[in-house]
């Protein structure tokens, strides 16, 4: 008897085991589908919502981000497919480098930096010289874009000390400049689009701004702050004109020549899908 009753209390512990053990493999189960539900709503959080760039006072929304940009000193350029965001107040972090395909910032830098391409900056150190790879390019750049590993493309002082201005060209390797544009107004901003050369140019005396496109030259309403490229279009916006609104413009050939098309006031779309 007592031989029998050791082995109804053997299988009976047996089975609460084996019952507790079902118990929590099917809580387990439960629990990690949860887990990985909370982890893939997590994931599809991350997830870009915002597939647009767009400059609205003062908030520059970079897809789900936002800061704020100031009209001046801040600036904002495109080198497609990156987007270069300078805010010279932010001394951790005074510029953002952001790639438009892939929608995520990818590069920072704790200097001004004039352009930006594939991992390499063209800044100006402290605002006295402007150097490319970390390589002092022996002159100071008021504005720059870099066309190729062995061109940089500079606007400078024609004299030292001159409020003059001239485009040059600068092999980083070996140091060698040439001329390459200048006219009788002070020239502000360089870019170089799909084989195209883009010049913005003010001229104090007159009042009047243009912008040089090739070998053409075309009056805008107001100094083109940048020039970038849109879905299939050529675009240029002004935005740091004070007690102006922001605007921009296509640039599209009319039957006169090249002419700007009102795109948008009161905001500035860079990038759209």
């Amino acid at each position: 008897m007592q031989e029998n009753d050791k082995q109804k209390k053997r299988k009976l512990a047996i089975g609460a085991i084996v019952a507790i053990l079902i118990f929590l493999g099917i809580l387990f189960y439960f629990t990690s589908t949860q887990i990985g539900n909370s982890l893939k709503k997590s994931v599809q959080n991350t997830k870009v919502h915002n597939n647009s760039v767009v400059y609205q006072p003062p908030n520059l929304t970079v897809f789900n981000t936002s800061q704020i940009i100031n009209r001046s000193p801040d600036r904002i350029y495109v080198h497609y497919p990156y987007l270069i965001v300078v805010v010279p107040e932010d001394y951790k972090k005074i510029t953002t480098v952001y790639s438009l395909t892939e929608k995520k910032e990818v590069a920072s830098y704790n200097d001004i930096v004039l352009d930006y391409f594939n991992g390499d900056f063209l800044y100006n150190w402290h605002g006295i010289e402007t150097y490319y790879k970390g390589k002092d390019l022996g002159l100071r750049c008021q504005a720059g874009f870099i066309k190729s590993d062995t061109e940089i493309l500079c606007i400078t002082s024609k004299t030292v000390d001159s409020t003059e201005t001239k485009l040059i060209s600068i092999n980083p390797k070996t140091l060698e400049k040439k001329d390459i544009y200048s006219s009788q107004n002070i020239l502000t901003y360089v870019s170089y689009i799909n084989n195209t050369l883009y010049v913005s140019e003010i001229n104090t005396q007159a009042g009047k701004t243009y912008l040089t496109i090739g070998k053409s030259i075309i009056t805008t309403p107001y100094i083109s702050d940048i020039v970038y490229p849109m879905k299939n279009s050529i675009y240029t916006a002004s935005y740091r004109t004070m007690g102006v609104s922001p605007t921009f413009y296509e640039i599209v050939q009319g039957k006169g020549g090249l002419q700007l098309k009102l795109a948008g006031s009161g905001k500035i779309i860079y990038y759209q899908q």
